[in-house]
């Protein structure tokens, strides 16, 4: 797995693998407007493993329920994954479409196993499994 840096905000570098797709601008959702926010689309043979884009500590997780989606299955539960940056000031960086196999307090290193990606209600019905990250200062 060879990931490659695609973004940087402050000492949070973000990565994405050489062989998948990213989309900045691809969401009405106000961090994709306003350019903190990328989606990283995964190669299909990491198949549904969320492999982390970015280095920090599992700082919170949330579990919430998605929107419903009447043309396609989702998944009932979406998670919420909240990591803070080692720098000073810390910057948070939220991780979503994961069921994740960390937990509070756990060290993520780039390339890192998260859990496993979901389709989410908040998708379109062509939208292919994707981790969304966007970030904002500590």
């Amino acid at each position: 797995m060879r990931l490659q840096p695609i973004a940087r905000v402050g000492d949070v570098t973000v990565s994405a693998h050489e062989a998948g797709c990213i989309s900045f601008y691809n969401s009405p959702y106000y961090p994709h407007t306003s350019g903190a926010a990328v989606d990283i689309y995964v190669p299909r043979q990491w198949d549904d493993v969320a492999f982390s884009p970015v280095e920090g500590r599992v700082k919170q997780i949330y579990a919430f329920t998605p929107p419903a989606s009447g043309s396609f299955p989702v998944a009932e539960r979406e998670h919420l994954l909240i990591l803070e940056s080692d720098g000073t000031p810390p910057r948070y960086i939220r991780l979503l479409h994961i069921v994740p196999s960390v937990k509070v307090g756990d060290h993520i290193a780039v390339g890192d196993a998260l859990g496993r990606l979901i389709r989410s209600g908040f998708f379109s019905f062509w939208t292919d499994l994707h981790i969304h990250v966007d970030l904002e200062n500590g």
